[in-house]
This record gives C-alpha cells, sequence and structure tokens, in this order.
C-alpha cells in the first residue's frame, strides 16, 4: 500500500472543530482533557504542544454558546460526534478551504446543481443508493451513515432546503472562530510540519502494515490501493481511520498533533485506569460480550442494541482508543473484534496497583 501525507491543512475545517468544542461547552472541552494525562509521561518531549492544546481548549469558553452555535455545532445526539454545520460544509468539500468567502462560494456553486428531490427517502436508503456520483451523491451518502431519527433528519433537511441563508449564519460563526484561531496560526504551521517530518520518517520505514498493527486496525493492505494521511490541529489528541466512499481502495488517516510517532506506540503502555472504567461500563461491556468470539460492524451492533449508529460510533471509539477492540476491514464494511490480550493486560496491570497479582484464591 502507498502512504501519501497530505501536506495540506485548512483553516476553515479547523475552525468548525473549534466550534464544535465550544458547542458542547465545557463537558466536551473536559472530556479532551481527559485524554491529555495519557500524553504526561511523553510530555517532557514536547511541553510546548501539550501547553497549546491546553490554550486552545481555553479559546472554547470565548465562544459565545448561542443558539446559533448549537443549532449548527452541537452533535446530532448526547453522544455523537456529528452535526449539521459539518454535514453542510463538508457534504461540499466547504471544509478544504482557508476563508469564508472560498468556503461559501464552494459550497454555494455545488448545492446550486443539486435538488432535494434527487434524495431517497430516509426509510428507503439502503447500500447502493441509486444517485450519480457527485454532490448529491455524497450528501446522501453522509446523511445515511448518521442513522438520523425523524426529529433530525428534519432538522437537517430543513437547513439544507435553506441553504443560503444557512451558509450566511454558518459563515459568521466560523468568522468568529477564525478570528480566535488567528494568532495561532503560526505555531500550528509548525506542528503540522513537525509531525510531517515525524511520520514521513516512520513510514518510510515501517510502512503501512505496521501502522495498522501498532494503533490495533486489521486491515488487508492488499485489497487497499493507497492510504491517505492529513493531520488534525485543534484536536491534538485525535486519531481516526475512514475508508473514503468516493475512492474506493483508499484509506484515509487524520491525526491530530500530540500523536506523534513514539506516543503513539507508548499508547497503551498506561496502568489501565481509563481501560477498567470502560468494562465497568454495562453498556461496554455487554457490547464486547457480544462481539468476544465474532467481529461485528456498527449496524449489527446497533440493532442488537437498539442504539443508534452514532451512540454505537461514540462506545467503540472509546473502546478502540483503549486498544480493547480492533478493528478489521472486510469490502466496504468495518468490523469490530475483541482484543482479548488487551483485556487480560488492563486486568493484570489492575491487580499489580492492587497488590492481588499471583494471590491465592
Amino acid at each position: 500500500m502507498q502512504i501519501q501525507i497530505s501536506r495540506n491543512w485548512w483553516k476553515i475545517r479547523e475552525a468548525m472543530e473549534l466550534l464544535c468544542l465550544a458547542a458542547r461547552g465545557d463537558g466536551r472541552a473536559e472530556l479532551y482533557r481527559s485524554y491529555l494525562w495519557r500524553f504526561k509521561k511523553t510530555g517532557k518531549k514536547r511541553p510546548g504542544a501539550l501547553a497549546l492544546q491546553e490554550e486552545l481548549l481555553a479559546l472554547c469558553g470565548r465562544l459565545s454558546a448561542t443558539e446559533r452555535l448549537r443549532k449548527y455545532f452541537a452533535p446530532f445526539s448526547a453522544e455523537g460526534l456529528e452535526c449539521v454545520g459539518k454535514c453542510l460544509v463538508r457534504s461540499f468539500d466547504g471544509d478544504r478551504t482557508d476563508t469564508v468567502g472560498e468556503m461559501k462560494k464552494k459550497c454555494l456553486d455545488a448545492v446550486r446543481q443539486v435538488s432535494l428531490d434527487c434524495f431517497p427517502p430516509f426509510e428507503s436508503m439502503e447500500d447502493g443508493l441509486g444517485l450519480q456520483d457527485g454532490p448529491g451523491r455524497r450528501f446522501a451518502d453522509s446523511m445515511q451513515r448518521l442513522d438520523l431519527n425523524e426529529e433530525q433528519q428534519g432538522r437537517l433537511l430543513l437547513t439544507f432546503s435553506r441553504y443560503e441563508q444557512s451558509m450566511e449564519e454558518i459563515g459568521e460563526l466560523v468568522g468568529e472562530a477564525l478570528s480566535l484561531l488567528e494568532p495561532f496560526w503560526g505555531r500550528l504551521e509548525e506542528q503540522a510540519e513537525e509531525l510531517e517530518r515525524a511520520w514521513s520518517d516512520w513510514f518510510l520505514h515501517n510502512g503501512a502494515d505496521a501502522f495498522f498493527r501498532s494503533i490495533n486496525a486489521r486491515i488487508d493492505v492488499r485489497e487497499r490501493r493507497e492510504a491517505i494521511a492529513e493531520f488534525s490541529l485543534v484536536n491534538g489528541a485525535f486519531l481516526m481511520i475512514a475508508f473514503d466512499q468516493r475512492r474506493t481502495r483508499t484509506v484515509r488517516i487524520r491525526i491530530g498533533f500530540l500523536m506523534m510517532p513514539d506516543i503513539l506506540q507508548e499508547w497503551h503502555g498506561d496502568d489501565g485506569r481509563k481501560a477498567l472504567s470502560l468494562l465497568a461500563d454495562e453498556t461496554k461491556r455487554e457490547i464486547l460480550e457480544y462481539i468476544k468470539d465474532t467481529p461485528h460492524y456498527g449496524r449489527e451492533i446497533a440493532d442488537r442494541f437498539r442504539l443508534t449508529t452514532a451512540t454505537i460510533s461514540y462506545h467503540m471509539n472509546e473502546l478502540y482508543q483503549e486498544g480493547l477492540v480492533g478493528l478489521e476491514q472486510q469490502g466496504k464494511r468495518t468490523y469490530y473484534r475483541l482484543d482479548r490480550k488487551r483485556v487480560s493486560e488492563v486486568l493484570e496491570l489492575t491487580g499489580r496497583a492492587l497488590g492481588t497479582e499471583g494471590a491465592a484464591e
């Protein structure tokens, strides 16, 4: 598999990430801070990066938690990760721009080629929608993956049907976030350059297969032509793998600026506290029991527990971040499997901490 490291990062994308943090209030910021303790042992190597992440999180408090902000950048559900603003902009690649003017022009030029009539009823959305490739297909695909309820469907369709007004409102919010980020672009550029150098060297000496093994993802590199690595600069404690819907043999990797190769390799070398707390969560434990013998993909898990796919994605992301589940790609679907070795490791670490390892029953 060929590895391509994208040298591009977009200010609009980073501004929307900041808005998403702010829309969730202090709770979302605290969620990100809860991950930062995992970097403390390697933080001495990059104290400036950790300080920068804290400063970026502090910016959230300077964005007013208005109804408009929540309308566009609050998640669809308490545990979901997507929001109206991202859907309306990303569906037409408006996030791949650097100014509000460029974003609005790109989105409006694209949306004028699309009619709401090209979208089928939500209940009929299945694999292989009969839409031609292009902006309309991408938008419909994103809707399908979100698995929205009726209220959420209406919320997104209403904003889409008034797209020009929505883009004006989103543009104002994004412009405010861009202004707050203005003093940080130079430092973020430095982080991007450092990240590019480190990962270019790592991929050169280790390759794609070693990368996917290190993050506990089983991907048949023979079925994938290329992997494209992109960087996330506002969300530093971030790592995501996505399978490109438009380029079926392409894997997209988004890496936060804190996720340097050496930190990633030590990601699971902790005392297991976070992983243990996830094992204590009843829903997550039941999910792990469900996939312990047979891997399942997101829709199967959602149907089994009568939850939305967005909620399941939230649970699986937390389990994956702690190494408790691994990924297996089969065709267009991503299957989750229990990592028994990691579970045993967490229980062993807990036993050591409590001084019960090897104790008689």
